[in-house]
């Protein structure tokens, strides 16, 4: 006997609404179905369909190298680098290397031997934590120089290779490597003049890369008055006589030169740029052809207080604002040096401006005291800085109070301004002073003293007390490989 097997089948969900109250199978016409218009029924339609929502995915992306480092000694120091080191560089360029980490391992090196070499200088006198933090500095330069060199690796742009300049600059100057940090600005400097209109700033602004470039020329045109070929021990250029115009001039789409005003506001880096390089034009005009007149500057270049544009007290970044004493420091720093353009004005002229030098010193004072947070033993900054400032007292000034409390200010405040180096330039000040000195210092005199009421200042000289045939002229160095540097007196 074969029984009946009943069949099931899966129940249809998508008939009219009519159909699938009965239960039967609807055969899905539209507007209304067939079966219910043969039974002459009204066809209530069809609910809405609800898509099911699809399958969640979670997709993982991993890097092919870390952006950020994984050890914890670097992993340190690149925190180093966010909470104190950004601080000392202006803001949009602390943003740019930021992000060019994340775009570029070899930034992130880079930034972490900065932080390494800062956390040295700043708070560490243990010789054992500056051995480890000093071998850490140096294998993340190396590692970042290779990446950097490296056929094999993604090229970096030109915007990375100018940041990685402006860094390793501050580096070699954190670590006493003159020498090789002005090697990194002119590596800057020339990549920076090679830029056409084609390059791309995604990071920074070409107007904000100049104006890093045109701080970092200030210092090696202004440095103790050496001429770039004269830091490098390299051989005096014989197809031109002067030294290039003035950065900021230089690299100016001439467009822009001659659409500006010159009421247009002009940073203190820049005109400080075109002194300098004034200055430099002069002083070598003068060694190289003393039979003829000075080059002719076009207008552009003029350090004439006249045609230079107002100053913009901000600096050359928004952001970068300088402090009060600075900017006013400055301000009376660029006047004395536009007077006292070389072949323009005697030595003794400088003693006219005892007035504007108690005036720096004192600012400088007041400036140096609330700069150093409690607990730093030594200060890195990338400003504009005061050193050089206390450099021109120390070594123009030949007021005895004065020069002695502007070295009292280098000694007492050890710091770091890209390369200057205050305890370096106390000592060169504090040779230049005996050197003037002599006989006078012999008979009493000494540093600590700034009352000129009394010793050998007392009596017996009349202004400075500093007889021109004593009088140091001229200052220069010549940076070697180790760091270090021979310095040179002129009388």
């Amino acid at each position: 006997m074969v029984k009946n097997v009943r069949t099931y089948s899966s129940r249809v969900k998508t008939g009219c609404i009519t159909c699938r109250r009965r239960r039967i199978k609807c055969d899905e016409a539209k507007p209304s179905c067939q079966r219910c218009t043969a039974g002459k029924r009204p066809c209530e339609g069809y609910a809405p369909q609800v898509k099911a929502a699809p399958a969640m995915r979670m997709i993982m992306y991993t890097p092919s190298t870390p952006a950020y480092p994984a050890a914890d000694p670097e992993r340190d120091c690149f925190q180093f680098f966010l909470a104190q080191s950004r601080a000392c560089f202006p803001l949009e360029f602390s943003r740019a290397i930021l992000q060019a980490a994340q775009m570029d391992r070899a930034f992130t090196h880079a930034i972490v031997c900065f932080g390494a070499a800062q956390q040295i200088y700043e708070y560490e006198d243990d010789p054992d934590t500056r051995a480890r933090l000093g071998k850490l500095a140096m294998v993340q330069y190396g590692k970042a120089l290779h990446l950097l060199q490296s056929p094999s690796a993604t090229p970096s742009s030109t915007e990375t290779l100018l940041l990685c300049c402006v860094l390793f600059a501050c580096y070699e100057g954190l670590r006493g490597c003159r020498r090789s940090a002005v090697v990194h600005i002119k590596s800057g400097l020339d990549l920076l003049r090679q830029c056409g209109a084609q390059t791309r700033w995604a990071l920074l602004s070409r107007e904000a890369m100049i104006a890093l470039f045109t701080r970092l020329d200030n210092q090696v045109v202004e440095l103790l008055g050496t001429a770039m070929y004269e830091t490098l021990c390299e051989e005096k250029p014989t197809e031109r006589a002067f030294a290039p115009r003035p950065l900021a001039v230089e690299l100016s789409a001439p467009a822009s030169r001659s659409s500006s005003s010159s009421s247009s506001p002009m940073s203190i880096d820049t005109r400080l740029n075109h002194i300098f390089h004034r200055h430099l034009d002069m002083a070598e005009a003068m060694e190289a052809l003393p039979d003829l007149p000075p080059p002719q500057e076009d207008e552009s270049s003029s350090t004439s207080p006249t045609p230079l544009p107002p100053d913009d007290p901000q600096g050359h970044f928004p952001t970068d604002h300088m402090d009060a004493e600075l900017l006013h420091i400055w301000h009376m720093v660029a006047h004395m040096c536009v007077a006292m353009a070389p072949g323009t004005a005697p030595e003794e002229a400088w003693d006219d401006f005892f007035p504007e030098f108690e005036t720096i010193v004192g600012l400088a004072e007041r400036y140096l005291g609330r700069s150093r947070p409690s607990g730093q033993k030594r200060k890195f900054g990338f400003s504009i800085g005061v050193i050089p400032a206390l450099y021109m007292a120390g070594v123009r000034c030949r007021e005895p109070r004065i020069r002695r409390r502007a070295i009292r200010l280098l000694a007492e405040y050890p710091r770091r301004e890209i390369m200057w180096d205050s305890t370096v330039t106390a000592e060169v000040c504090r040779r230049v002073m005996e050197i003037e000195e002599g006989t006078v210092a012999a008979t009493g005199g000494c540093l600590g003293d700034d009352d000129s009421s009394s010793g050998p200042w007392a009596s017996g000289y009349e202004g400075s007390g500093i007889k021109l045939v004593t009088r140091v002229r001229n200052v220069s160095a010549v940076l070697d490989d180790d760091g270090g540097a021979r310095f040179e007196f002129q009388q």
